[in-house]
């Protein structure tokens, strides 16, 4: 702003004249009058402000507690509830956050519009946490990659959003993030990336053989290690490895593959290398595995929960994401009926012991690592879904996430 039509006007005499003592004491009396005056005021003021009472209420100040007090008020929180903050959980669960998580279709990836709709209504849902997949079974990335190797491969990348702007979306909407990847159930980078298929041979699926992921090459390693690192700094501060597994083998696969590859008894180390190389290389990000309760035998650990052999010890992860599904349930007898129907399958009384061994399962074989129970919901009435989640409550796990 111009200042061109302000003048200062300044005296030329810097020294004032020596007043007289007569003068001086006259001054000196005047200005204690003036504090004495100021000061009287003040307090009366003051006095009346702090005890001022509107007409039609008591005597006693609302916000000052009486002995008559006999529960402690409840004190408004100031914290923005629609604003997510990345701190760390009070919970023991994997580092999700108490409430409940949602396991996201992949459908909410196909724009941004979609992506914010969806996330909108879960946290209307009262959802806290939301699960994005982020590399489905077949391999494909659901998101825009920067991994040079596949960035432009338009068979592997099909999103359009990058992770960054996936993560955000989540953040603005009041939800954490975690991203979920298939590791090495992966029937399209085999093709495209050297060093991580099984050399010469096929899964003996009918009609089409597949490729899969070897996770003893380092190419399998490298490649699954740069999605994760990708997913961290973009603001996934959570990672489920899905389908850390091996294929099925059978007939000619054991002479064709090494006998280290076809062995469950040895081979699972393998797979808790190619988490643990992840996790070393993204060490600012919780790294969890997901289990279905039923490859956790009274006998074996089998699929995907071959990785937990030797108690989950050597893995450098938080914890298991635990998956009950309808099947889990099958044997446990509804509420009000005898049989089962053969349409809506209720899980009834039974399901009380059916979670309660659940855990003691996968607790046993988990070791150290912290377990978070999944509900896959197919086929699932919603009496079911309440009957279930209820009981992971009664088992001291608050924290579950909903699928499908």
């Amino acid at each position: 702003m111009s200042k061109r039509g302000l003048k200062v006007k300044r005296s030329k005499k810097l020294y004032k004249k020596k007043k007289s003592l007569f003068r001086k004491v006259i001054e000196a009396l005047a200005l204690v009058v003036v504090v004495v005056t100021l000061g009287f005021v003040g307090f009366t003021v003051a006095e009346t402000v702090l005890n001022y009472v509107p007409s039609g209420t008591s005597d006693t100040p609302t916000d000052v507690p009486t002995s008559e007090d006999t529960e402690p008020s409840e004190v408004e929180s100031t914290t923005d509830p629609e604003t997510y903050t990345d701190e760390p959980s009070s919970s023991n669960n994997g580092g999700i956050d108490a409430g409940t998580a949602v396991y996201a279709p992949s459908t909410v990836l196909e724009s941004s519009a979609a992506l914010s709709s969806y996330l909108a209504k879960a946290k209307t849902d009262g959802f806290s946490t939301v699960v994005i997949e982020m590399k489905d079974e077949e391999g494909k990335l659901l998101y825009k990659t920067g991994i040079e190797i596949v960035a432009s491969d338009s068979e592997v990348t099909v999103g359009t959003l990058n992770a960054k702007q996936i993560a955000d979306a989540c953040i603005a909407a009041g939800l954490k993030p975690i991203a979920r990847i298939s590791t090495t159930k992966d029937h399209i980078a085999p093709a495209k990336i050297a060093d991580v298929s099984y050399a010469g041979w096929l899964d003996d699926r009918p009609g089409v053989g597949r490729l899969w992921a070897n996770p003893f090459l380092a190419g399998t390693v490298t490649y699954i290690s740069e999605i994760t690192s990708e997913l961290q700094e973009a603001g996934f501060s959570e990672i489920i490895f899905a389908n850390t597994i091996f294929p099925v083998f059978r007939g000619i696969d054991f002479q064709m593959l090494s006998p280290d590859i076809t062995n469950p008894e040895t081979r699972f180390t393998a797979l808790g290398n190619l988490v643990n190389v992840a996790a070393d290389d993204t060490p600012d990000a919780n790294m969890l595995i997901e289990v279905a309760l039923r490859d956790i035998t009274d006998t074996a650990l089998i699929g995907t929960a071959e990785i937990l052999r030797n108690d989950g010890g050597d893995l450098d992860v938080t914890g298991v994401i635990l998956v009950f599904s309808h099947e889990d349930f099958e044997n446990s007898t509804p509420v009000g009926t005898s049989p089962p129907s053969t349409t809506d399958r209720g899980v009834g009384v039974g399901i009380g012991k059916t979670v309660k061994d659940g855990f003691a399962k996968a607790v046993a074989n988990a070791g150290r690592l912290d377990i978070i129970p999944l509900l896959d919901r197919s086929n699932l009435s919603k009496s079911d879904l309440d009957a279930i989640t209820e009981a992971f409550v009664d088992e001291g796990y608050e924290n579950y996430i909903i699928r499908n």
